[in-house]
């Protein structure tokens, strides 16, 4: 008896640990990244080449920065699975969102294709770490993910090591939870890093997704 209590006394205090502190910690560091993002790596990168800020493509970066900056507060992992699982399922829908998406970053300069690139990977990476790390179903489901890779890198280190003569193969083993999630999701085929990200970001845009 003593020991169920003990228990229940554990798991309240778990409880209000993660929706006291954890959560809104998760909160706060996804959102700082997101400003620092839109105001030093977008904002600060015209400036200091000298690109208006009326700029196509800079009108558009700050808007799906400051559309995630919105979906932070209510954006789940319940939310984003079922997301992707739509898309998933309607696949020339999405292939016609994705061209709009798409369109809304076309250029011909490569400096911005290039902080472009950057600046979308970055920021759906930002927002899958803030849902995993806010959902302790995904926490599970990425801590499996990120063994799965550990041990699939650590069988190839291994292989290379023999192969190599027993030479040392100097290769960092660091693996982000949103990326060990994402990476699990698309082996199992439930969705691909292109429809990932095109989720998140037309989440961001407010495309609506039927009910």
């Amino acid at each position: 008896m003593m020991e169920l209590a003990l228990t229940g006394i554990g798991i309240v205090l778990c409880a209000i640990t993660w929706r006291g502190m954890w959560k809104p910690s998760t909160l706060d560091t996804a959102r700082d990244r997101l400003f620092d993002l839109r105001d030093r790596q977008v904002r600060g990168w015209f400036l200091e080449h000298g690109i208006p800020l009326d700029h196509p493509i800079y009108v558009a970066l700050r808007d799906l920065l400051n559309g995630m900056l919105k979906n932070t507060d209510t954006l789940t992992f319940s939310h984003v699975v079922w997301l992707l699982a739509w898309a998933e399922e309607h696949p020339d829908i999405e292939a016609r969102r994705r061209k709009i998406l798409e369109a809304r970053f076309a250029t011909d300069d490569p400096r911005l294709k290039q902080l472009v690139r950057e600046v979308r990977e970055n920021a759906s990476g930002v927002m899958f770490a803030y849902v995993i790390e806010s959902s302790p179903a995904a926490l599970f489901f990425a801590l499996m993910g990120a063994i799965a890779v550990f041990v699939a890198r650590a069988c190839r280190w291994v292989i290379t090591v023999f192969r190599n003569g027993g030479g040392m193969v100097r290769a960092p083993l660091r693996t982000h939870l949103a990326a060990a999630l994402l990476t699990c999701a698309t082996l199992m085929g439930l969705t691909s890093r292109a429809t990932a990200q095109a989720t998140m970001e037309e989440k961001a845009f407010s495309v609506q997704y039927p009910a």
